[in-house]
C-alpha cells in the first residue's frame, strides 16, 4: 500500500533532511525513513530503498550542487522514475534552481533557497493535492458554532497556509478573509462581525507583525466582548505583550510537530471532530 514519501539526500545536506521530515511530519505527511542510510554504501541499504522507492507516494529530491555528483542519489532517482514515482526537486542552493531535469522528467521544482515557509507551504499543497471543494452556508443557522475563525496579518500569510493544509487534512471547517467566499455588498466590520459571532473558535497566529496589526487587535478584542473562546498560535517570538499577557498559546516556536499536536488536542477538546480521511471544510457566505 502507497502511503509514504521518501526523501532523498547526501549526508552533507541531512540537517536540511531532517527539518523536512520533521515539518512534513507535522503536516500530517507520512514519511520513508531508514537509518541504515547512514551506511551509504551497504548493499542491504540499497535493495532495501529500491523496494522502498516502490511503494512511496513521492520521491523529494534534495538538490544540491553536491548532491547531483551522488552516484547512490542517481541509483534513486532512476529507481523512482522506473516505478513512476512522482519526483519533486527540492532546491536548496542556487545549482539546485537552475539544474537541467531534461533526462529526468520531475513533478515540481520547489525553490527551498529564500523563503522556507512558503516553499514547505507549496510542497505541503502539491503533495496532498488540491482539496475538494466542501463549501458551507455560514448565514444557515444550522453552521453557527460549528466552524473556527482565523485571525493573522498578511505578512504571516505562509504560517497561515500551513495551517489552513493542516485545518484541511483533519476536516475541520473554518472561515478566513482571504480564501473564503465574501459578501461585498455588506460592510466590512458588519459582515467580520457576524462571521465572528457565529464562530466556535477564533485561532490567532501571534507574531510581531500581529502585534502591530489594527485589525488582528481589533479581531482579538470582538472575540473576548462576545465570549467566544480564543486559541493563541505563537509563529514567532513577539516578546512581552499587554493584549495576550496571562493567555496561555501554543507554541510554534521551537517545535512545529509538538505545536500541531497541541493543537489537534486543544480543537478536539473544543469539541470539533477529526473527518475520516480528511476532508477540506471551508465556510462560505
Amino acid at each position: 500500500m502507497k502511503d509514504y514519501l521518501i526523501i532523498c539526500n547526501i549526508e552533507e545536506d541531512q540537517a536540511f533532511a531532517d527539518r523536512l521530515r520533521k515539518d512534513l511530519k507535522a503536516a500530517g505527511l507520512s514519511v520513508f525513513y531508514d537509518a541504515s542510510k547512514a551506511v551509504g554504501t551497504d548493499s542491504k541499504y540499497t535493495i532495501g530503498i529500491s523496494q522502498a522507492i516502490k511503494s512511496a507516494t513521492s520521491f523529494l529530491f534534495i538538490c544540491s550542487q553536491a548532491s547531483v555528483r551522488s552516484n547512490l542519489v542517481r541509483a534513486e532517482i532512476l529507481a523512482a522514475q522506473r516505478a513512476e514515482v512522482p519526483i519533486y526537486l527540492i532546491a536548496i542552493d542556487k545549482f539546485g534552481i537552475n539544474v537541467d531535469t531534461k533526462s529526468t522528467p520531475i513533478a515540481e521544482r520547489l525553490d527551498f533557497t529564500n523563503n522556507y515557509e512558503e516553499a514547505l507551504g507549496n510542497l505541503v499543497n502539491a503533495l496532498v493535492g488540491p482539496p475538494p471543494s466542501a463549501k458551507f452556508d455560514i448565514t444557515d443557522p444550522s453552521s453557527e458554532g460549528t466552524y473556527i475563525f482565523l485571525s493573522y496579518c498578511a505578512e504571516d500569510t505562509p504560517f497561515m497556509t500551513e495551517v489552513k493544509e493542516y485545518l484541511n487534512r483533519k476536516g475541520y471547517p473554518y472561515w478566513e478573509y482571504q480564501e473564503s467566499s465574501r459578501d461585498y455588498h455588506t460592510n466590512l466590520n458588519m459582515e467580520l462581525e457576524d462571521v465572528m459571532r457565529g464562530a466556535k473558535l477564533t485561532l490567532a497566529i501571534l507574531s510581531p507583525d500581529w502585534k502591530k496589526s489594527e485589525w488582528t487587535m481589533k479581531e482579538l478584542a470582538f472575540s473576548k466582548e462576545i465570549g467566544t473562546p480564543v486559541l493563541l498560535l505563537r509563529f514567532k517570538d513577539m516578546g512581552p505583550t499587554l493584549a495576550v499577557s496571562g493567555i496561555p498559546y501554543i507554541d510554534f516556536v521551537d517545535d512545529r510537530e509538538k505545536g500541531y499536536a497541541s493543537l489537534d488536542k486543544e480543537l478536539k477538546i473544543k469539541g470539533f471532530v477529526e473527518k475520516e480521511g480528511g476532508s477540506p471544510r471551508r465556510m462560505s457566505q
